[in-house]
């Protein structure tokens, strides 16, 4: 963990096999909490037919229904 807090993945192998890594999280903001909250604001778009009510053939399909 040590190399990992110095800025460095970790790559974890069983036997010769690399199976994961281990990467640092960077930096905490201040106040030591990070939060993804609002991350996306202002990047995703909708109008209000987004509240409309689907189609029959598309509200079969989300429900499973064929």
């Amino acid at each position: 963990m040590a190399s990992v807090r110095e800025g460095n993945e970790v790559v974890l192998k069983d036997g010769d096999e690399e199976v994961a890594s281990v990467t640092p999280c960077g930096p905490k903001p201040e106040g030591g909490r990070r939060s993804t909250f609002g991350i996306y604001k202002g990047l995703i778009h909708s109008d209000d037919s987004i509240l409309d009510p689907l189609p029959e053939e598309e509200l079969r399909l989300w429900e499973g229904r064929s």
